[in-house]
This record gives C-alpha cells, structure tokens and sequence, in this order.
C-alpha cells in the first residue's frame, strides 16, 4: 500500500519556504464569553495545528471586560468582533460565518 502524504508534504513539494507553515483557505470561528483562559486554549490550539487557518476570527459576546488581543499571533490575522449585548453562542457564531473571508468557515 502506497504511503499517503500529508498538507505539509505536498506543501514543501509544492515549494513552501522551509520551516513555514501551510495555510488553509479557511476561517476559524471561536465565540467567547466571559472565559479568557478558555479563549487562550482555544487560539493555542489553533495555532499549533500543522496547516494553518487563513484567519481566526474572535466573537466576543458582551464579555466584561471586553476580550483584548492582538492583530495577529504567530502569522496568522486576529480578527475581534464584538456583541455589546450578550446574544448566546449561536449568534456569535453567525456573527463569525458572516464576517468570515473565506468559504467555508469552520466553528471552533
């Protein structure tokens, strides 16, 4: 049987500089609410995927305070929308999908 090659084979093939990381053409989604250091797994998580998403985008559903971050993290877009009223988790995520920039956005 044929040894199957994974994203980061076919990306260094491909000719993807040495050392960088492959990117999808896909946005993350996380809804946060109140839980900093879940929303810091979550990101941590992302980020130390093989392939990484085009963006990740940071619903935050009226937190108090509201979720600080940086424009980005290790390479990759940070983009942090906010609800000033807590509307819930699905709201927050189609908050997400709405804004995402690629197709098909993925939910965290």
């Amino acid at each position: 049987m044929a040894q199957q090659k994974n994203l980061r084979d076919d990306a260094v093939e491909s000719g993807w500089p040495a050392g960088s990381q492959p990117r999808a053409g896909v946005s993350v989604i996380i809804p946060s609410h109140n839980r900093p250091a879940l929303l810091q797994e979550a990101l941590s998580s992302v980020l130390d995927q093989t392939v990484l998403p085009a963006e990740i985008i940071i619903v935050d559903d009226a937190s108090t305070p509201p979720i600080s971050l940086p424009a980005s993290r290790n390479g990759v877009s940070l983009r942090l929308l906010r609800h000033e009223q807590k509307r819930g988790g699905a709201a927050a995520k189609s908050t997400g999908a709405q804004a995402a920039q690629n197709d098909p956005p993925c939910q965290q």
